[in-house]
């Protein structure tokens, strides 16, 4: 069974359905590390209990207020195009949906979205386009020629906003409430892992170690368990480490599977503030392929 090697300290092998998976105790090195990609974790999680972020204070003379922020918040979804169908309607955006912000990747083909509702082709062919509704997230495209299946992607951003509540008390303290964090953005490229918050604090990290179930004697991996475990922080100095899992199942002839029951088991600290939590998402499903990372070798 042919196997793709990873290079800097990774030694066991991460590959396609097709040639198989065998991580255990593996560490992601320091750079960025293309291996960990086919089982991505991207998606949104929601907290099973909200963990309440830091307060700050400070001396004022002021009196009791309430803001609300406005934050964007980056998110993908993936969809499927049955052989010859000439349309396509995507739904399910997250909203409202941030104009010019959309990008849509379907086989070869790109899309832009200009600000105004339409879907731009980039490429040539008059016969292509589409349109985007930012207030119901559903996008439509057109295609001006023939293919078979594909799979696409979208790309975007959408607002959120966020309410925090400063009170002064008689003693001319006030206390800044921070908006509860409710649930997490994941966006995985490879081993770098970006997480954003509903109160829209960004959370820049990686992949620290990670376990897969071994490949049968055909080379394929049809049932197990996943799970990285990882470290992040934000500027502000917060913090999230702990892991991501899910199970995967996967075909014996196919180089596609589903990765169910994703998971986040890790802790939130900042400052004073340390809250162990868990974060679920639902199923998604990966396209697995072989590897060959920079500098890499295959026997």
């Amino acid at each position: 069974m042919n196997k793709t090697i990873i290079p800097v300290s990774v030694v066991a092998v991460c590959a396609a359905a097709f040639v198989g998976c065998e991580w255990g105790g593996v560490h992601s090195g320091e750079s960025w590390n293309d291996a960990y990609s086919w089982a991505n974790f991207s998606g949104t999680y929601k907290l099973v209990t909200a963990v309440q972020a830091e307060s700050s204070s400070s001396s004022t003379d002021g009196t009791t207020t309430t803001s609300v922020s406005e934050n964007t918040i980056s998110a993908t979804a993936t969809f499927a195009v049955a052989s010859g169908a000439q349309s396509a309607t995507i739904n399910g955006l997250k909203t409202p949906v941030v104009p010019k912000s959309v990008t849509i990747r379907c086989g070869n083909w790109v899309f832009t979205d200009d600000g105004a509702g339409s879907l731009v082709f980039q490429g040539s062919g008059d016969a292509f386009g589409g349109s985007i509704s930012y207030a119901t997230g559903t996008a439509s495209l057109t295609f001006g020629e023939a293919h078979g299946k594909l799979n696409g992607t979208v790309s975007y951003g959408y607002t959120v906003k966020n309410t925090a509540t400063a009170t002064t008390t008689s003693n001319g303290r006030t206390t800044t409430v921070a908006a509860p964090i409710t649930w997490l953005n994941l966006t995985q490229k490879g081993n770098l892992l970006t997480f954003q918050d509903n109160a829209g604090t960004v959370y820049s990290g990686k992949i620290t170690g990670a376990s897969c179930p071994k490949a049968d004697d055909g080379g394929y991996v049809q049932a197990g368990h996943i799970r990285f475990t990882f470290e992040a922080r934000a500027n502000s100095g917060a913090t999230l480490s702990g892991s991501i899992s899910g199970d995967w199942s996967g075909a014996t002839t196919a180089n596609t599977g589903t990765i169910s029951n994703r998971t986040i088991d890790a802790s939130y600290s900042n400052g004073r503030t340390s809250v162990q939590f868990q974060a679920v998402c639902g199923s998604t499903t990966v396209y697995a392929r072989e590897v060959t990372p920079a500098g890499g070798s295959t026997n």
